[in-house]
């Protein structure tokens, strides 16, 4: 069975049934060549954390979670002083 082609093109670029196009739910990159956009902001400081973490035995998402946590206490401190 074939497709009429104004057919076929408005699966590809019309609304979704949550009523969104395709450009607006596809995903946003970051322009970095590396494999995550979490690898684009790795600093010397966070490398060495992550090297020394890593050497204590937790696993990346764990690493991630704490760095997420240091920072979030960061950004209160200096909103609530």
């Amino acid at each position: 069975m074939r497709l009429r082609p104004d057919l076929g093109q408005l699966a590809v670029t019309g609304p979704t049934a949550t009523g969104c196009t395709a450009e607006a739910t596809a995903p946003r990159t970051a322009p970095c060549t590396s494999r995550s956009s979490f690898a684009c902001a790795i600093t010397p400081g966070a490398r060495a954390y992550t090297a020394r973490r890593t050497t204590e035995g937790l696993s990346m998402p764990e690493i991630i979670r704490c760095q997420k946590r240091y920072h979030v206490r960061v950004v209160f401190t200096k909103l609530t002083t």
